[in-house]
């Protein structure tokens, strides 16, 4: 299994399953996606009943393969990744254009302008498109001092 460790999480991917570590479970546990719902991002789990004994696994067979993982993953073998785009690509999650980046989205994510400004802000990036000018009462030639 490989292992990526994003944002204080570590990850696995086995085939085209994906895996989050969760240490207050002391186990993997499966999920579709990490996207952008709208207003931050979130994991995408499987979806059953909480009162299913296999709540978070989805079946008794995912139960096993994740104690089976646990079993024999070594943790610290896990690589850093720090973008999203790369760590998109690593999970094979497609992905859509929001203005200036690519992003992967849930089912019900709003894609408008104040869900990007919420999701550039979430990633403590800067817009790539919307160039803001710096209103200083320099001249020009000032300016260029400035900046050197």
């Amino acid at each position: 299994m490989e292992l990526v460790r994003f944002r204080e999480n570590i990850y696995g991917r086995l085939q085209n399953q994906l895996f989050l570590w969760e240490p207050t479970w002391d186990s993997f546990r499966p999920f579709e996606r990490y996207a952008w719902n709208g207003s931050s991002f979130e994991h995408v789990f499987i979806r059953t009943d909480i009162w299913d004994p296999f709540y978070g696994y989805g079946s008794s067979e995912m139960m096993h393969l994740c104690k089976k993982l646990l079993e024999e993953t070594e943790l610290e073998t896990a690589t850093d990744v720090s973008t999203f785009d790369a760590f998109w690509t690593w999970c094979r999650t497609p992905t859509e254009w929001l203005r200036d980046r690519r992003c992967a989205f849930t089912s019900c994510a709003i894609k408008d302008a104040v869900s990007w400004k919420r999701m550039i802000a979430s990633m403590h990036s800067k817009p790539k498109t919307i160039r803001h000018r710096i209103h200083s009462r320099a001249t020009k030639r000032m300016n260029r001092f400035i900046r050197k």
